[in-house]
């Protein structure tokens, strides 16, 4: 019980500090008259409280789970098969966004690099945090007293 005690603490405190930083971006917009600096900035800030966010979560694995509880353990070669299928897709995705910055490198000026890179990175930690909060730490958590269909349902 321990463990799902500290999970549901711990997606309380990810989900208050997402809100809280939501708020901020939310108060900060309308003052963005629009300008490209001022866009840049504003994502600079969304990037800043992502690792916050995300910094959390570091602090939560390393204070009451380890590393090998929410999921990082050793790769195990023979599952990966079930895994191709997803790497096809996601090569195609990232094959047609290379191309089409590619092609439209001409155009592209600091500004617009600066853009993609900060986009980039934040989509890397969102996406990061949320899997380590719900498979890594909510379901591994429930899934010790439940079922693993229970667990996936409350993760």
């Amino acid at each position: 019980m321990r463990n799902e005690k500290i999970a549901i603490k711990s997606l309380l405190g990810y989900l208050l500090l997402m809100i809280i930083s939501t708020l901020i971006l939310n108060n900060i917009a309308e003052f963005v008259n629009g300008s490209l600096m001022q866009q840049i900035l504003q994502l600079i800030l969304q990037l800043i409280l992502q690792a916050v966010c995300s910094a959390y979560l570091v602090y939560i694995i390393n204070r009451y789970y380890g590393w090998e509880n929410v999921g990082f353990r050793k790769i195990n070669i023979k599952a990966l098969i079930w895994f191709i299928p997803h790497m096809l897709i996601i090569l195609a995705m990232i094959y047609t966004f290379v191309k089409g910055i590619y092609l439209k490198i001409p155009t592209l000026n600091n500004e617009i690099w600066i853009i993609l890179f900060i986009n980039f990175i934040g989509c890397l930690l969102a996406g990061a945090s949320e899997e380590i909060i719900f498979r890594g730490i909510m379901l591994n958590s429930f899934q010790d007293k439940k079922s693993i269909v229970k667990s996936m349902i409350i993760g």
